[in-house]
């Protein structure tokens, strides 16, 4: 019979199998599937050291960006994708993986309302679960759902780029807004299959755990 267990601030370290094998969970330091929105690190830090984790802004709606930027952030780095990546990656993950600490990435301008509404209607009203409850909510959600969107934590390096310092998860609460907002949910999100990183307990712990073997 295997004992299920996730991470320490679920509780418990680790989960073991019948065999002796055992698993570990860690905060994750490289994930894949991320969308391509970044909150800010000391916002989010504050906001769950006050257990206000509902009602975040994962992407700000026209008047309401900084010189801008409305949360978007180009994850290959690569100039010209614009808004076909962004709508791609919003909708379905980004295909390749991110890294804390990775090489500053840009910020990817505009509002984007149009392409923000169609992958996050599309994702929102893709939920299968719950369904005598309205779906996926912070209250109750599979990590599989495509409401449950993994983003960056970010430090912002001047205007024009960002720093990443770690990964969070949320459900989202319902269809972008009107000007192209996206609200969410905090939640804590496994993430296995992994290799875990020895000292990852020394890095920024937002919620998302990487879940791998060890002996």
């Amino acid at each position: 019979m295997t004992e299920l267990i996730f991470a320490k601030s679920f509780g418990v370290n680790t989960f073991s199998f019948t065999r002796g094998a055992k698993a570990s969970a860690s905060p994750a330091t490289r994930i894949g599937g991320t969308a391509p929105l970044g909150v800010d690190y000391e916002q989010l830090s504050e906001a769950i050291a006050r257990g206000d984790t509902e009602h975040i802004y994962l992407k700000y709606g026209a008047g309401d960006g900084e010189e801008g930027s409305y949360g978007a952030i180009d994850l290959d780095g690569v100039k010209g994708g614009g808004a076909n990546d962004f709508s791609t990656w919003l909708t379905y993950g980004y295909n390749g993986t991110i890294e804390v600490g990775d090489d500053l990435l840009p910020v990817e301008k505009g509002n984007m309302d149009g392409p923000t509404a169609r992958s996050i209607n599309e994702r929102y009203n893709a939920c299968t679960h719950y369904a005598d409850d309205g779906g996926c909510s912070c209250a109750h959600y599979e990590l599989t759902c495509p409401r449950v969107l993994k983003v960056l934590v970010i430090e912002k390096i001047g205007c024009s780029y960002v720093k990443v310092k770690g990964f969070a998860a949320f459900v989202l609460e319902g269809e972008a807004g009107d000007k192209g907002e996206v609200l969410g949910s905090y939640v804590k999100y496994l993430e296995p299959g992994e290799s875990l990183v020895e000292d990852a307990w020394d890095s920024a712990d937002f919620g998302i755990y990487n879940v791998g073997l060890t002996k």
